[in-house]
């Protein structure tokens, strides 16, 4: 008989609870509602393919080059992310990464080496950036993200101030994942203003870039820190507003002094050779097509994907009117509801998470009044 290893000694682990969720509705069959995980999907049920990606893709069918690509990625990827995320191609130390998660990976990893091993996380929030933090090593504060159904900015600023160690503090810069609630203009100013100075780090989570208002307005938190003066980094993720998901898709950026760029290049080189070696490529050449070739078709799309969330968002605001999400931004809203609710849910064969996150874009439009009633019985 073989001999227990001292892997043995590992405890078991819960699963993780969205992509139990999708799997308890994947199970359930085609008729079920499914808003578990963050895809969207179109009104058949299906993924919904982005034309504009969807001809990109289909020109690298015959002559996809598949050599390594340089460590920080595909020049022409890079630039065109840049381009998105900052209205303009600057020159910032940047990485491709293996999506929205590899480069949260990279940057905590990049502000550990630096010697910053604590994050101060407001909640709720995505459950993995509970995940990513503790495996990269750095200890997590949680502080409460909201106060009466509203961002509390203030309140995180007042304990921003009182932290003796720095920190990183790692915010989402728009279409809050699970609320859908984002903070205003002022009090991103008033966050940035506040950083300004001091010696901790803003880290933005930036996985859904025109899935809130469009491309330019769901940016601006970005140019509000670099009007600020402050440095900060940036996850940027393609997932979502390309629909590319299992292409793995993303860039790490850090904006950070002149003089500091060549050596924190040079760290997050290190980082990604170390962990991925190099970002996967064809992501980021479908992406780089589509925004050199396909760009007005890709922010049409986008802007009817916006169209038909708000749409459903009407809808669900009429038909429960208790639960305020008109107001709210991109894919999800929270619903106030208990474990005994959302068991109640499954059994009429409608699924979200545990946590009460509903992903209205998993939702065909003709089926969110089936979703509004169901939902009003359980209340």
């Amino acid at each position: 008989m073989q001999r227990e290893s001292l892997l043995a000694s590992l405890s078991a682990l819960e699963p993780d609870q969205i992509f139990e969720s999708a799997k308890s509705a994947k199970a359930a069959g085609s008729s079920a509602l499914n808003g578990t995980i963050g895809i969207i999907m179109n009104e058949e049920g299906g993924l919904l393919r982005m034309s504009s990606v969807e001809k990109s893709l289909k020109s690298l069918d015959d002559n996809e080059p598949i050599g390594y690509p340089p460590i920080s990625g595909i020049p022409e990827f890079l630039d065109a992310a840049t381009s998105l995320v900052f209205g303009k191609e600057i020159t910032i130390p940047r990485v491709a990464t293996s999506g929205g998660t590899g480069a949260l990976n990279t940057l905590l990893k990049l502000a550990s080496s630096a010697g910053v091993k604590k994050v101060l996380l407001p909640t709720p929030t995505w459950p993995n950036h509970l995940k990513v933090c503790s495996t990269v090593g750095i200890h997590i504060t949680e502080t409460p993200y909201l106060a009466d159904s509203l961002p509390c900015i203030d309140s995180i600023i007042e304990e921003v101030a009182a932290l003796t160690q720095p920190h990183v503090l790692l915010m989402q810069a728009g279409c809050h994942n699970p609320t859908g609630l984002d903070p205003s203009q002022d009090q991103w100013k008033a966050l940035a203003k506040s950083l300004k100075g001091t010696s901790h780090i803003l880290l933005l989570d930036f996985p859904y870039q025109g899935l809130g208002k469009g491309v330019q307005e769901d940016a601006e938190v970005i140019q509000i820190c670099m009007d600020a003066g402050i440095s900060f980094l940036i996850a940027w993720s393609a997932s979502k507003n390309h629909g590319i998901y299992g292409l793995r898709t993303g860039v790490a950026f850090a904006v950070v002094s002149d003089s500091e760029t060549e050596v924190i290049q040079q760290h997050l080189d290190m980082i990604s050779r170390s962990t991925i070696s190099v970002a996967p490529v064809t992501g980021q050449y479908a992406l780089s097509i589509t925004q050199s070739k396909f760009k007005k078709e890709w922010l049409d799309e986008l802007a009817e994907l916006r169209l038909s969330l708000d749409k459903k968002r009407e809808v669900i605001s009429k038909m429960l009117p208790t639960l305020s999400c008109i107001n709210t931004n991109g894919l999800f809203i929270k619903l106030p509801l208990s474990a005994d609710q959302i068991d109640s849910l499954k059994s009429k064969n409608i699924f979200l998470n545990p946590n009460g996150r509903l992903n209205i874009a998993g939702i065909p439009a003709e089926r969110i009044e089936e979703l509004c009633k169901a939902i009003a019985e359980v209340l």
